[in-house]
């Protein structure tokens, strides 16, 4: 998904990662670590940060995304100010992003 993700945004700098989970990086040209969720993580001072988490069981996506398949999960990506509803979809054991909208941007 990340790799599909880094493929409209593309970046060279240091990217940080918030999440709770240790995970290999890939598909990007520049440096990608990952760093603690919350204030440990944002007093790490890093210049370009995205946070992803999986939306709540149940919930649908905004208008626009349509209604999810029983092999598609809802995911939320704040890059940079703005927001993102992600839709992915599991092909074999890998998750492909099937759908992608902006839902607020600062």
């Amino acid at each position: 998904m990340l790799r599909q993700f880094f493929a409209f945004r593309p970046s060279d700098g240091v990217l940080a990662v918030e999440s709770r989970f240790a995970l290999q990086w890939g598909g990007r040209r520049g440096p990608t670590i990952t760093v603690p969720e919350g204030d440990e993580g944002r007093r790490a001072g890093f210049f370009y940060r995205i946070s992803i988490w999986p939306v709540a069981d149940g919930k649908e996506p905004r208008v626009g995304l349509g209604p999810l398949g029983a092999d598609e999960r809802l995911y939320g990506i704040w890059d940079i100010g703005t927001g993102y509803e992600v839709v992915v979809r599991r092909l074999g054991q890998r998750w492909y992003i099937r759908r992608m909208q902006v839902v607020a941007q600062v």
